[in-house]
């Protein structure tokens, strides 16, 4: 049977776990960059003599190596959520559209975020943007550094890259050494070119999101995501699989996010407790907000286009 293969395993009671923080509610008139510095200082604050932890790991190290997801509006992140109803059980779109990695530590301070200067922090990701600071398709192997202000924007706006009313963060504990490990082991994704071949894999996802109606569903047909399968090239460097709970290693950023949630006892056996934050503003997959398609016309996108003049 086709889903056989990617189908998350049963994972126990359906209550919210208690490592995750749903902050919806909170942040839903902030913007992401507010977001992401509260997450920031609610693991600097967590009290971690009771967790356990071992081997010098702790949740703090600013969001260094930590993994962001995020879910857009837009025809390339609505094709996505909705391909990954393809791995949930209640067959529902995913929140989620894309992963990254932190790279720089992220400031308490949100405005240190949106500042552009050298200190902003950088994120390092493999994405389908053709609008990044580095000439596409990658450096890389279909991966380049982008800012983490880039992803700051939550309403839909008609000019504008990116709109993103879905963050979240999936952390875990980590010594520095390990921080180090990934990171490195991210720098260079050509290291494993037969496993992640990530330019091939934005060619397939492309394809698909281009051409849906004749195109294979690529999770489907066993291929991951581009932008989890560079996070899980990173954490390869110390052996932690981020699909856990999953039959096979086509990860999406929706395995990511349900492994956090769900599995969290089984990293904790492994050594390495599990985190999760989240802002949902759209649960519901929209491309454009309804709003928004109620208020636009031509003549207003005409009217926006030229005043960037």
């Amino acid at each position: 049977m086709l889903h056989e293969n990617i189908a998350l395993r049963h994972a126990g009671p359906s209550a919210e776990p208690a490592n995750v923080q749903d902050w919806s509610k909170e942040c839903r008139n902030r913007d992401n960059a507010t977001f992401f510095a509260m997450v920031r200082d609610d693991l600097e604050k967590l009290d971690e003599t009771t967790l356990g932890l071992t081997e010098g790991r702790s949740f703090k190290r600013g969001l260094r190596a930590a993994i962001g997801l995020l879910g857009e509006y837009g025809l390339v992140g609505y094709t996505v959520r909705l391909a990954q109803a393809l791995i949930r059980f209640d067959r529902q779109p995913s929140y989620w559209s894309h992963s990254f990695l932190f790279d720089s530590a992220v400031p308490a301070d949100p405005q240190q975020i949106r500042t552009r200067n050298a200190e902003a922090p950088i994120i390092w990701e493999s994405t389908i943007d053709f609008t990044g600071p580095v000439p596409q398709l990658h450096m890389v192997n279909g991966v380049s550094p982008r800012y983490l202000r880039d992803y700051n924007r939550t309403r839909f706006d008609l000019l504008s890259h990116h709109c993103v009313p879905n963050v979240g963060v999936v952390v875990f504990a980590l010594s520095e050494n390990e921080v180090s490990r990934i990171l490195q082991r991210a720098t260079d994704p050509n290291v494993d070119a037969l496993q992640y071949d990530f330019s091939g894999l934005i060619g397939t996802w492309f394809a698909y999101i281009m051409n849906r109606q004749d195109e294979t569903n690529p999770l489907g047909a066993g291929h991951a995501v581009y932008c989890s399968a560079y996070c899980q090239l990173g954490y390869d460097a110390i052996s932690l699989d981020l699909a856990t709970g999953a039959h096979a290693r086509n990860t999406s950023p929706e395995h990511i996010w349900q492994a956090g949630k769900w599995f969290s006892e089984v990293y904790s056996r492994l050594g390495f407790p599990v985190r999760v934050y989240s802002c949902i503003r759209d649960p519901y997959c929209q491309m454009i907000p309804v709003e928004e398609k109620a208020s636009m016309s031509l003549d207003q996108a005409v009217h926006r286009l030229r005043g960037l003049r």
